[in-house]
């Protein structure tokens, strides 16, 4: 983007008097629920020397890039963790289908015993 294009694109929002007050942001990827996850901007300007016929924009806070496979690992990290927890679901439904539904018999410390420990398998891996 070139900073005439930059130029027009504030001067279209500024046509409207809402527009007047709303924060510059940058997004930073950052993933979450709702709106856009975004870093507000600290300063902007011309850069001087070695980075002039630049015109830059600064975040309020340091920003990093987040490479393609970092995602991916997170992602595959995140599966690997829900196929456990169904797996450990399964086995709670297995233990309580066997003891309450289908022999008729009360739920009792033993199963409860049961679940706790397939429940403590799974918080000493997540």
């Amino acid at each position: 983007m070139k900073l005439q294009e930059l130029k027009e694109r504030v001067d279209q929002a500024l046509q409207s008097e809402r527009n007047k007050n709303l924060e510059v942001c940058i997004p930073n990827n950052k993933g979450g629920m709702g709106g856009i996850s975004a870093t507000g901007v600290k300063y902007a300007g011309q850069g001087i020397d070695w980075d002039g016929g630049k015109f830059f924009v600064w975040p309020e806070k340091e920003m990093q890039e987040i490479k393609q496979r970092a995602y991916t690992e997170d992602f595959d990290t995140v599966k690997e963790a829900y196929r456990h927890a169904y797996k450990q679901l399964e086995a709670i439904n297995i233990i309580m289908w066997e003891s309450y539904m289908i022999k008729d018999r009360d739920f009792g410390r033993k199963q409860g015993e049961q679940i706790m420990q397939i429940l403590d398998q799974w918080a000493s891996k997540h």
